[in-house]
């Protein structure tokens, strides 16, 4: 029997285990090339592949299930992903995502024990409850594919979306609005072994449309809250207080769907880190990949 406390700690440990699985979505190369090839843009096919299961629903509500993305740019890309099909765009994904982790797993594709890890996966995470999860509760929708590696790849992004829902709820909870919680994530923490998963200002305005008065007017304001100090750089005493808080809540609230299930979440985390480590050996992740000499 999996306790609270020990699904807490079991779900930071699957975010950390499972993340590089789910992250050949938006890292491959291959992203790039075929949605270039499909005459889409980058953000079309980033809204279009990770909202597919949602539906044709309002951009509004891609926006809102994202929630750190500048509405206005959400929009335009959810309305040309709409417009190229997002049943297309899930045929995208699949073959982006299969063509990606088959190379990088190499002979462990085909192993029995990749196929028995995702079902076991497949047993945790279709069972997790989406009372307040609404992109946990949409990819659940989507049917489990048959093919042992996309259905490695399926139950880590449940996973992710999953704990993203808590997630979003957490920093909600905590006053933030969405570029205060970019800022706040983006900011040095004083223990300098935490969050080292940090994208960059630079990448993560760029990315997810935010300008300087909107970014400045975020730092302000958490500024004059005592968070970050006043270039928004670092986080505070009290800020570091506020984003661990917010961490442990989400950790939290990841819990349940370990301490529902039967499986030994040790013993299942175990058996697929040689995955997630074959991914980051194989460069294909901001910060793993190799420079040509």
């Amino acid at each position: 029997m999996t306790t609270p406390d020990q699904g807490a700690a079991a779900a930071r440990a699957a975010y950390q285990s499972l993340e590089p699985l789910h992250l050949v979505t938006y890292f491959s190369p291959l992203v790039a090339e075929r949605v270039r090839e499909a005459g889409l843009s980058w953000r079309a096919g980033y809204f279009g592949m990770r909202g597919a299961p949602l539906g044709p629903v309002p951009a509004e509500v891609v926006t809102a299930t994202f929630f750190n993305w500048n509405g206005a740019k959400v929009a335009p890309a959810w309305t040309e992903a709409l417009d190229f099909g997002l049943d297309r765009l899930g045929e995208l994904r699949a073959g982006i995502v299969g063509d990606t982790l088959r190379a990088a797993l190499g002979p462990m594709a085909d192993s029995p024990e990749l196929a028995d890890a995702a079902d076991r996966l497949k047993t945790v995470y279709a069972a997790a409850p989406v009372e307040g999860r609404a992109l946990a509760a949409a990819w659940l929708t989507e049917p489990w594919p048959q093919d042992p590696v996309l259905s490695l790849w399926h139950g880590t992004t449940i996973a992710r979306e999953w704990r993203g829902d808590g997630h979003i709820a957490a920093l909600v909870a905590s006053g933030l609005d969405r570029v205060e919680a970019l800022v706040l994530h983006e900011a040095q923490h004083p223990d300098a072994s935490v969050k080292s998963s940090r994208m960059g200002v630079k990448t993560v305005r760029a990315t997810r449309g935010w300008d300087d008065e909107k970014w400045s007017a975020a730092v302000r304001s958490l500024a004059g809250r005592g968070l970050v100090d006043e270039a928004g750089e670092r986080l505070t005493a009290t800020g570091a207080r506020v984003y661990d808080d917010i961490e442990a809540r989400t950790d939290a609230a990841a819990a349940s769907v370990w301490v529902r299930s039967d499986e030994d979440p040790t013993a299942l985390l175990q058996s697929l880190r040689p995955y997630s480590k074959a991914v980051i050996d194989a460069g294909i992740l901001p910060g793993t990949r190799r420079k040509e000499s």
